[in-house]
């Protein structure tokens, strides 16, 4: 499936995993571990609602994140400035928010042979 294919978000988009997101309560388990600062595997009973990606501000397998999505998606974009536009963990940089949008769980199934 391809999210938005006139955005230019199709399957093959370089873009990092960012976040989960729910459609209700973030689930207790989650929740706990967060809390408690738990890093490492947390397996959740149920999927999250969405996968949300970042597609700018960092690398993908060495190639840096195409800037010119953010102006794609800026009406659905999660943007924020997190003070490292430039994804090198150097610290705040001039320019705008990363753009950041939610990846909905796909309702289809296909049969693997």
């Amino acid at each position: 499936e391809n999210y938005n294919a006139l955005r230019m978000l199709v399957n093959g988009t370089p873009c990092l995993d960012d976040s989960l997101g729910f459609a209700g309560e973030v689930p207790d388990k989650l929740a706990e571990a967060i809390a408690d600062g738990r890093t490492g595997v947390l397996t959740l009973d149920e999927p999250p609602d969405y996968i949300n990606v970042r597609l700018t501000g960092g690398t993908w397998h060495g190639v840096q994140l195409d800037g010119r999505l953010r102006d794609r998606v800026r009406d659905v974009s999660l943007a924020r400035d997190d003070g490292d536009d430039d994804g090198d963990g150097g610290g705040a940089t001039a320019g705008p928010p990363d753009a950041i949008i939610p990846i909905p769980l796909s309702k289809g199934t296909e049969e693997v042979a």
